[in-house]
């Protein structure tokens, strides 16, 4: 007699993801740049085959821009950290995973982003071995992560870069490679820091969190692109639609606090700009060639812009949190249900850890079985789907 396959789609992957539950609610709060540095330094500790966390003045040999202050009260050169989560045991042997970049911020004073990188690393970290989706999705990517690109930015809740030898506050979000002029881009630590991460990495998804609006937009956004707020369609057009579409949709509204997002091209529903960071990470390897030549900080080697063809083909993500900048600390939220749309405590970091796990879900699609059990002639299983954004219909070949 043939085997028998009895099987049931369990659900799509982020119908059926974890639901935590927190007796007590933990307040998100707002944190001081040495708390991030506390809490990156704490996470690479206690999962070391999970977290790997450098700076990009030791990783990268970028220099440092201003005095933040750390746990002791004392002043410290300020550092850009960045948190890599994947299960390094294994990512050796599995060369082909994909790759997120997340950015809590580049503008330092647009601060929710900054809470939200850092309770991602927490929600992965905590939660792996214990939910089955997350510790599949550790398994199988490898996201790094940048709470405050622009630390000083960050410590001193301005917008902008600031550099001891200039005058002027230098936005990291007009510094890079695309649709700008070559003397003007690559001046700040923030955004090298940025450029050396695509230079070693091949990112798929980047998101990057701003506020004052609240809007996910994609590309295109740039001066050459767009005219009087009409952009073009970039070629991956309905990729970006889609995944923005799902992203909205599973974040929600920030509980009472804002509603749903608004999607579009950042062209129209921002506004355009030169040398922004998106257009830059999907278009600067063939669509607008440039390498910078800076006069700040010593200047930049131009070779590193000077990218391979497919180095810059990542759909890139502008995430605007929100109308207020520095929403008030409870609209925040708690950590009662963060991944449940609408749920108890929802607010800000909720809604945004929702986005992020829709965008990593996204990566790559994938079938993952459970419940496998033979008895006799017969073999039963569940399994859902992920990664895809349309499945049909599933069906089970016969091993025969």
């Amino acid at each position: 007699m043939g085997t028998v396959w009895k099987a049931t789609v369990l659900c799509l992957w982020l119908a059926c993801v974890l639901s935590k539950s927190s007796a007590e609610g933990r307040g998100y709060k707002y944190l001081a740049y040495h708390e991030i540095q506390e809490s990156l330094q704490k996470a690479a500790k206690l999962y070391p085959r999970l977290a790997k966390l450098e700076s990009a003045q030791e990783v990268f040999d970028l220099p440092s821009v201003g005095n933040c202050t750390n746990d002791q009260g004392l002043q410290e050169d300020c550092r850009i950290w960045i948190l890599e989560i994947t299960n390094w045991d294994t990512r050796f042997e599995d060369r082909g995973r994909p790759h997120m970049l997340v950015s809590g911020e580049v503008h330092g004073d647009e601060v929710v982003g900054p809470q939200v990188a850092v309770e991602f690393i927490n929600l992965l970290l905590s939660n792996y071995g214990k939910d089955e989706k997350i510790t599949r999705l550790i398994d199988t990517r490898v996201i790094t992560i940048v709470p405050t690109a622009n630390a000083y930015g960050y410590e001193t809740q301005t917008r902008g870069e600031l550099h001891s030898d200039r005058a002027e506050v230098l936005d990291p979000n007009r510094d890079f490679a695309f649709d700008q002029d070559p003397d003007m881009c690559m001046r700040t630590v923030a955004g090298r820091t940025i450029n050396e991460l695509f230079l070693t990495h091949f990112y798929r998804i980047l998101i990057t969190f701003h506020g004052g609006t609240n809007v996910i937009g994609y590309e295109w956004g740039d001066t050459a692109h767009c005219r009087s707020r009409v952009c073009t369609k970039a070629p991956d057009n309905l990729a970006m639609v889609k995944l923005s579409n799902r992203m909205r949709e599973y974040a929600g509204k920030a509980g009472g606090y804002e509603s749903e997002y608004k999607v579009g091209d950042m062209g129209s529903t921002v506004y355009p700009v030169r040398g922004g960071m998106e257009d830059w990470g999907y278009g600067a390897s063939w669509n607008d060639r440039i390498k910078c030549n800076p006069r700040t900080l010593g200047g930049y080697d131009q070779e590193r812009t000077d990218y391979r063809d497919g180095s810059h083909r990542c759909l890139s993500f502008l995430v605007e949190t929100g109308r207020e900048k520095r929403p008030d600390e409870q609209k925040l939220g708690t950590d009662e249900e963060p991944l449940v749309t609408g749920g108890k405590g929802d607010g800000h970091v909720p809604r945004n850890l929702r986005l992020l796990m829709a965008a990593a879900d996204a990566l790559e699609p994938y079938v993952a079985l459970k419940n496998v059990t033979v008895d006799a002639n017969n073999l039963s299983c569940t399994w859902y789907v992920g990664g895809a954004f349309v499945v049909p219909k599933t069906r089970v070949g016969s091993l025969s």
